[in-house]
């Protein structure tokens, strides 16, 4: 999971740290990272496999956030069988 520590890293742009510095957040300024989009479509697919296999990382992001990506893709999580509790475990 060296991939998505290093996109995840708020030095490289797409992700900044909340006002706690704890929790991260997709970047205003992201838009400046050549094929930001790409990137974040890629670490979301990093994430996923990360669930899949159940393997370990540590990704705090905020709440905020989680929500956002729960709305989003509600019916996608259901229709694959993912259970919520994956997320917060």
């Amino acid at each position: 999971m060296l991939a998505l520590t290093d996109i995840l890293d708020p030095a490289k742009g797409l992700f900044k740290l909340s006002s706690n510095n704890v929790a991260l957040q997709p970047s205003p300024h992201s838009f400046l990272v050549p094929n930001h989009l790409t990137h974040f479509r890629y670490a979301g697919r990093l994430i996923a496999k990360g669930l899949i296999e159940k393997l370990d990382f540590e990704v705090d992001f905020t709440k905020s956030f989680l929500k956002h990506i729960l709305r989003n893709h509600k019916q996608t999580l259901l229709k694959n069988q993912f259970s919520f509790e994956i997320l917060f475990a």
